[in-house]
């Protein structure tokens, strides 16, 4: 053990992934049971990797690491537990972010591979933890609030990873084959986050979040350069508005003043759509403007 430089994802991550679900059920009879089970474990392996940092930083280094991010996994799967008391499938989407984190740090593409598809499980059991409100008033969607939480960072924190690396460009005239995989966890992460508006808003207001949202994105890729944002902030908008036409109904009262029954509520989210695509569009204008200012042009 005086020199690491390979860690065994599979016993770093992956058992841990398979007996905690054992030490969920075990946990759960307990108050709160399942969240101080998971701080224990966060604490175990930060205070592990410590340990190792401080004795043989040199030849351990990346499995301290290892162990470092699996203590954040835990210390942040404790909050889920501790304010829902459920196991969501947005849990293994953090483990997956830990074994794509070592995935990059060992230049493991199989690894990477396997975090991928630990992602669509994920998303795909959250999905399946999320249903659809039969009640005419109150928000669309109901289910796990902390879940896309989870997911959204997961998701964000894996294609940061692989921005960083660069797998989302072109290397020579081939496309990089993580290049689709990356851009579905970018689209997996908005969506997820793009569902909290439904589950906590009724769906005028939570078209209006949604074009919060975009803006949001538009900001971020403009602060930052992110190129792959904007598309997803034109899907937003687009959303926000075709969510919003639904909800109108025609005015029916015989006394009524309006030709819709939107109310209030209607008018200030259409206002904040409104708001939305015209600051998005004006700012889009107003930075092409610029740069032709900068080269030259008219």
């Amino acid at each position: 053990l005086a020199e690491v430089g390979v860690v065994d994802r599979v016993l770093v991550f992956g058992t841990r992934l398979s007996t905690v679900g054992l030490q969920y059920l075990l946990s759960k009879p307990f108050e709160y049971g399942p969240a101080f089970s998971a701080l224990a474990l966060s604490a175990f392996y930060l205070v592990l990797a410590r340990l190792i940092f401080s004795r043989e930083r040199r030849g351990l280094a990346l499995l301290a690491e290892a162990y470092a991010i699996v203590g954040v996994i835990f210390g942040t799967l404790a909050i889920p537990l501790g304010f829902e008391g459920v196991w969501t499938g947005a849990a293994c989407a953090v483990e997956g972010a830990g074994m794509y984190w070592l995935g990059v740090r060992q230049n493991r593409q199989y690894a990477r591979a396997f975090a991928y598809f630990v992602m669509i499980g994920a998303s795909d059991k959250l999905l399946q933890s999320i249903d659809f409100t039969p009640l005419t008033s109150g928000p669309l969607l109901s289910g796990s609030t902390i879940g896309p939480v989870l997911l959204a960072i997961s998701t964000l924190l894996v294609w940061w990873q692989g921005h960083r690396a660069q797998v989302d460009e072109e290397s020579g005239q081939d496309p990089h084959w993580e290049a689709i995989p990356n851009q579905l966890t970018l689209i997996i992460g908005i969506a997820a986050m793009t569902v909290l508006p439904w589950q906590w808003f009724a769906p005028p207001m939570a078209a209006a979040a949604t074009a919060v949202l975009s803006v949001m994105l538009y900001f971020v890729a403009r602060r930052f350069d992110f190129s792959a944002f904007f598309r997803l902030v034109g899907a937003l908008q687009v959303l926000s508005v075709v969510s919003f036409i639904t909800t109108l109904h025609r005015s029916t009262g015989v006394d009524a003043n309006a030709a819709l029954e939107s109310g209030s509520q209607g008018t200030l989210a259409t206002l904040i759509i409104a708001a939305s695509i015209l600051l998005t569009g004006g700012w889009s204008m107003a930075q092409t403007r610029r740069t032709a200012l900068d080269n030259g042009l008219p």
